[in-house]
């Protein structure tokens, strides 16, 4: 009988349970073992950084203060060390940013 092998997660699904692990350690040390593993996933691959993105951007909205925390001290960290990380943090906060700016329909500026 032959064993089967696990499939390999995804990159995706790896940052996934990464950054959700990360963000609910709430270590005493500023760098723990959650920390360690995520920094570990993301220095394989500039893909690796990118797939953590989405996952952190979601925690971000966590209705737990500490939560969006953490995942802010996440993003910093890896903006800090990944200008990949950087170039899609800028891309999806320059069309947010423009529009609290600017206004859309529903919040014109004032006249």
């Amino acid at each position: 009988a032959s064993a089967r092998m696990a499939p390999q997660p995804t990159p995706e699904s790896e940052a996934e349970r990464l950054v959700r692990r990360a963000v609910r350690a709430l270590e005493d040390e500023d760098i723990g073992p959650a920390d360690i593993a995520l920094r570990r996933f993301a220095k394989q691959s500039n893909e690796h950084v990118l797939a953590l993105f989405d996952p952190l951007w979601l925690q971000l909205a966590n209705q737990h203060a500490q939560i969006r925390l953490r995942a802010l001290q996440l993003v910093s960290q890896l903006w800090d060390r990944s200008a990949a990380f950087r170039h899609v943090v800028l891309g999806h906060l320059a069309p947010d940013y423009l529009q609290l700016v600017i206004g859309d329909e529903s919040h014109p500026l004032p006249k």
